[in-house]
């Protein structure tokens, strides 16, 4: 068992790398709605819970919303009127995962996942759901 431990430990030239770990933990974070720190109120009268920080590191638009200026950076819970629950929790997919699955979702949610990735201003996921398209 000592042999399976060495060969998760990862130093190369003097560098220590836990990449993965990391990722999967974060994951654990969202998949268990772990550290939600705000609620947002999407067009579907849904709320949905998740954490500022994450949001914010990985999309400029949240990062302007939730600690620039703007009122939202004190509220706990935000409307949020660009698109439903559906479309936000893929967002939060993208955020916390780095990945969307496109398997079995509606070409209307597809769109309107586009429509609002564009809105939010994620480069990324607009190229790669119209890769996909």
């Amino acid at each position: 068992s000592f042999n399976k431990m060495a060969d998760k430990v990862n130093v190369e030239e003097g560098l220590f790398k836990d990449k993965e770990n990391i990722l999967d933990d974060l994951s654990k974070v969202y998949d268990e709605s772990l550290y939600s720190d705000i609620t947002f109120t999407l067009t579907d009268d849904v709320s949905v819970s998740t954490n500022r920080f994450m949001l914010a590191s990985r999309i400029p638009y949240f990062a302007t919303m939730l600690f620039g200026e703007f009122a939202e950076k004190s509220s706990s819970t935000v409307p949020l009127e660009c698109c439903d629950s559906e479309v936000f929790k893929k967002i939060l997919d993208f955020v916390w995962k780095g990945e969307i699955s496109f398997t079995n979702m509606k070409i209307m949610t597809v769109l309107d996942l586009l429509e609002t990735a564009r809105f939010f201003c994620i480069d990324l996921l607009v190229d790669g759901i119209v890769d996909y398209l």
